[in-house]
């Protein structure tokens, strides 16, 4: 019999969390490379690494119930994030 997770934001192959500090390198390293860029939503302009760790800061502060989440596998290995917004939380929506 297969284990289910009682987390709701865990599933078969990943997980998501909020954004830590120690995000900071990985998130970095995809934000320098196009090709991820690309494939997740826009190549930006080059970021500081000041300006891309007080970003990575401001994501990691809740705004309400709209969320920046990194997405992990199971493992711990980040591989992504996506961002939640336009929300009600009295339905959980």
């Amino acid at each position: 019999m297969e284990k289910w997770s009682t987390n709701i934001w865990e599933g078969r192959k990943v997980r998501l969390r909020a954004y830590e500090m120690a995000d900071l390198e990985t998130m970095f390293r995809h934000q320098q490379d196009t090709e991820i860029a690309r494939r997740d939503y826009m190549i930006e302009l080059p970021y500081s690494r000041i300006a891309f760790e007080k970003s990575i800061a401001k994501k990691a502060e809740p705004d309400s119930d709209n969320r920046q989440l990194v997405i992990e596998t199971l493992e711990g290995t980040l591989i992504g994030g996506l961002a939640i917004g336009e929300t009600n939380s009295r339905y959980g929506t």
